[in-house]
């Protein structure tokens, strides 16, 4: 019977531990779809977009058809010129994850608060959260806003591309990417 008990404890526990939470998961799909950036896998990073996308500060919405795949993957490199590798990228910039919840009630000492962290010009991911904050009405509840040009160091010149902030929603097909910003401007 003890036996039985501690083997069931265990099971409880490493069943307890693989759960992952929506934001865990919108972290992990934001590693992947970062990931094709370093690898140049622009099918990947296409497969990612959902079947309409906002930019974020203009708020245009687009399709993902017209979304050109060859333009979007030309700028890969150019993503990539600072962080070069994602360990590096990885080193030496934090992720932070806000669910809808999160980004659509951040009161406004908090969002100034999180601009101020950003230091001397080194995320542009503080005024995103600000306008999403603003135009919460045309994201849902199962979205979540990845910020991950956050410098570890926080200086102008380690400021990285936009193209590491993103908008995922979590859908019946997976993570999609939902907000940007201008995929045509690194």
């Amino acid at each position: 019977m003890k036996k039985t008990t501690i083997i069931f404890l265990v099971f409880l526990k490493l069943s307890s531990f693989s759960q992952k939470t929506d934001r865990d998961n919108a972290k992990a799909a934001f590693m992947e779809i970062i990931e094709c950036y370093f690898k140049k896998d622009c099918n990947k990073f296409y497969s990612y977009f959902g079947d309409s996308v906002t930019f974020f500060g203009s708020y245009f919405i687009t399709t993902k058809k017209m979304l050109v795949k060859k333009d979007i993957c030309t700028k890969f490199d150019s993503i990539i010129q600072k962080t070069k590798t994602k360990e590096n990228y990885l080193e030496k910039y934090d992720i932070d994850v806000f669910s809808y919840k999160e980004f659509s009630t951040a009161t406004p000492k908090f969002i100034n608060d999180y601009m101020i962290d950003a230091g001397d010009g080194g995320s542009v991911g503080s005024i995103v959260l600000s306008s999403v904050n603003y135009n919460k009405k045309i994201y849902s509840k199962n979205d979540f806003l990845i910020i991950g040009d956050m410098p570890t160091i926080k200086k102008y010149e380690n400021r990285i591309s936009s193209r590491y902030i993103l908008m995922l929603r979590k859908t019946a097909k997976g993570w999609k990417i939902v907000g940007l910003t201008n995929p045509l401007n690194p």
